[in-house]
């Protein structure tokens, strides 16, 4: 009986460690996370990073049910005492907790104090075209839930141009909802906000043209879409397993052999493990003290990118077994390892942060550029096709450092393909962060606001608010946001510093490591190593 209750805990500890592990370098999406409210294996929600609420997957949820009032009965379309009375009396509950308090999404003041009133095609207003549209005087603004979505997350287009547009006359566009997500039944309609605009209107927006406005709460053929404030259901892991985590699975495999207790010792770590400690802690002892794979480089990807050829590592701190840094020999920089210096509240904060740095005595370090593609002046109009300064789908050149650190060092593709230059186009397959070589804890999003992306030191010119260039590392985008927003922070350092040390191949390693768990399968009985 005492053998077996060791076994189960030795099970049980081991099932837990390699759960964790797993999960270490699979942080969860930026802008939107799959999250589960019933036991089923399709996302019912999206959680949003950004505005820290959650949407229901399904954008018309209520066609058919009992609010349904409008003329078909079926369509979705119905009164705002409907929509709210809908929302509100949905309910979900799980192992993860329970969700009541759903509601329709909030229309607050875009400029975050007091709505401005007055019909403008240029965003500068509540009412109207590309309210919080980029490129606008309130781009990337969260007063408005809906608007936030349309413009912000999906990228869609309003049908005026917000650039050559003015306050009061619009320049046709090619826009509309060309981009739903992830989500199910997203009408191209006008859908009920919860606010309201006066006692006997409410807000809403309109997602076949991108504009909003108000109407009165009898009309019966807007349509509704739940959100809950605050994150809420299961946690979606991505599906993927990192190529090491497939290893140590394959060498976890060999502990079946282990028969009894045993004593061992640690010949790489010199660390002696007691006699009679159980065959799981030992192991992950020798794990954790002796393996030649650290687990942060578990997403590293042989032969995508060039970073095994480009990137040369580097010791600050005199002992070869650790690399705090990584010498770029294209850009001529070197990146910090691990990545993450903290996070910013601000770009001012960032600043002040990255000049006090010193790492192991070396000062000097600031964030990374982003010059002009053209070599000239910024071109800040929007494109999927790496055409301008402002969007997706790089080449290889230089001009921005993260730009290029992302799309030709790492190999790394954009969530959206170039089939549409002057909107996000289909979204690709492998597309993300899926290879961070051996940099230490690149973030694609895991701090609610955000968004995986990364402060650089350059200004974004034509913005009312003082903004810089950002670069978004979970899907490949280069934007831009406000000096007042909370960022990442990587720090690098002109030209090479530290000490260069001989890279250890990763397929090398993983033979060590496949090497020495192997070698635990033939322990039989207690020895002394």
């Amino acid at each position: 009986m005492r053998k077996l209750e060791e076994a189960l805990l030795n099970a049980r500890a081991l099932g837990a460690f390699v759960v964790g592990l797993l999960a270490m370098p699979m942080a969860a999406e930026a802008a939107l996370v799959a999250r589960y409210l019933d036991a089923d294996a399709t996302p019912d929600a999206y959680y949003d990073t950004t505005l820290n609420i959650t949407w229901l997957a399904n954008a018309n949820a209520g066609a058919g049910s009992a609010y349904d009032n409008g003329s078909s009965l079926s369509d979705g379309a119905m009164t705002w005492g409907n929509a709210t009375a809908w929302a509100g009396n949905l309910a979900y509950s799980g192992s993860w907790g329970a969700a009541n308090d759903w509601r329709l999404p909030d229309t607050d003041p875009i400029n975050g104090s007091a709505y401005i009133l007055g019909t403008s095609y240029i965003g500068s207003t509540d009412l109207g075209y590309n309210v919080s549209a980029p490129g606008t005087s309130y781009a990337g603004g969260t007063g408005s839930e809906m608007a936030h979505l349309f413009f912000n997350t999906l990228g869609n287009l309003s049908l005026c141009n917000p650039v050559t547009s003015t306050i009061n006359t619009c320049t046709s566009q090619s826009g509309g909802l060309t981009n739903t997500g992830h989500f199910v039944s997203v009408q191209a309609g006008r859908y009920w906000s919860g606010t309201d605009y006066v006692s006997t209107q409410a807000w809403i927006f309109n997602f076949a043209g991108g504009n909003q406005g108000a109407a009165v709460k009898t009309i019966d053929d807007f349509f509704a879409w739940a959100v809950h404030s605050g994150d809420v259901g299961a946690t979606v892991a991505p599906v993927p397993l990192p190529a090491a985590a497939w290893l140590l699975l394959s060498g976890l495999g060999g502990l079946g052999f282990v028969g009894r207790r045993r004593k061992a010792n640690c010949v790489f770590a010199q660390t002696t493990m007691a006699e009679r400690t159980p065959v799981t802690r030992r192991f992950l002892a020798t794990l954790l003290l002796c393996s030649a794979v650290p687990v942060s480089h578990a997403t590293a990807v042989s032969g995508q990118g060039t970073w095994e050829t480009t990137l040369q590592a580097r010791d600050f701190d005199g002992n070869p077994a650790t690399i705090e840094g990584y010498y770029d020999t294209v850009l001529g920089i070197t990146w910090l390892n691990p990545v993450v210096t903290g996070t910013a509240p601000s770009y001012a904060n960032a600043v002040i942060r990255v000049n006090n740095l010193t790492v192991n005595g070396i000062g000097g370090w600031r964030m990374p550029i982003v010059r002009p593609l053209n070599g000239a002046t910024f071109n800040t109009n929007f494109s999927a096709a790496g055409f301008t300064d402002y969007g997706y789908n790089y080449g290889s050149g230089t001009q921005s450092e993260m730009v290029h650190l992302f799309y030709t060092t790492l190999g790394n593709i954009a969530q959206f393909d170039t089939s549409t230059a002057q909107r996000p186009g289909a979204s690709q397959v492998n597309w993300g962060l899926v290879n961070t070589g051996l940099f230490n804890v690149i973030q694609p999003s895991t701090l609610t606001g955000t968004n995986g992306t990364y402060w650089t030191q350059t200004p974004f010119p034509g913005i009312a608010n003082p903004s810089r260039f950002v670069f978004n590392f979970y899907n490949g985008q280069q934007v831009y946001q406000l000096e007042s927003s909370n960022r990442y922070l990587w720090a690098v350092h002109d030209g090479s510093v530290g000490n260069a040390i001989p890279a250890v191949p990763l397929p090398a390693a993983a033979w060590l490591l496949l090497s020495g768990l192997a070698g635990l399968g033939f322990i039989g009985r207690r020895k002394a190593a």
